[in-house]
């Protein structure tokens, strides 16, 4: 609550800093009641400022004490042994990854050199078929006509 205060407050000193349209008196109260605004508003940002200071440091050993509650975190050491075993488990992890990804493309690689060398061989059985036509072909033209 008391950021988004402080935000719109913020925003509100703003008003006053650009000139608008209008006559030389009007410009000359504006600049009165704004600079008297902007007193008010920079006392009210000066008094939250203070005042958020003063909280963070009251509530700071409670909200450290939670954290490591939460975290069971106590010391450097407790520290160090959590941050062990994520790294351990990152390591799991990843070697899980790593593990299937190598498994898929291996079967990938595995699919296509089958297609590839299926095509081969439909290939070559069609060259057989046309070499063996041929030599049909031959022969019986051979047959049809004598050798002199």
């Amino acid at each position: 609550h008391i950021i988004a205060q402080t935000k719109q407050e913020y925003k509100n000193s703003w008003i006053g800093f650009f000139p608008s349209s209008s006559s030389v008196e009007e410009e000359e109260e504006e600049e009165s009641t704004t600079s008297s605004k902007m007193k008010q508003k920079s006392s009210k940002i000066q008094d939250n400022l203070q005042r958020n200071v003063g909280l963070i440091r009251d509530e700071s050993s409670t909200l450290i004490q939670k954290a490591k509650e939460e975290a069971s975190l106590y010391s450097k050491e407790d520290v160090r042994k959590w941050a062990g075993e994520q790294m351990k488990l990152a390591t799991e992890c990843v070697s899980a990854f790593m593990g299937g990804y190598r498994d898929g493309r291996d079967d990938e690689v595995d699919k296509m050199l089958n297609e590839y060398f299926q095509e081969l061989e439909g290939e070559e059985e069609k060259k057989e078929e046309e070499e063996g036509q041929k030599k049909d072909k031959e022969e019986k033209k051979e047959e049809v006509m004598p050798q002199k």
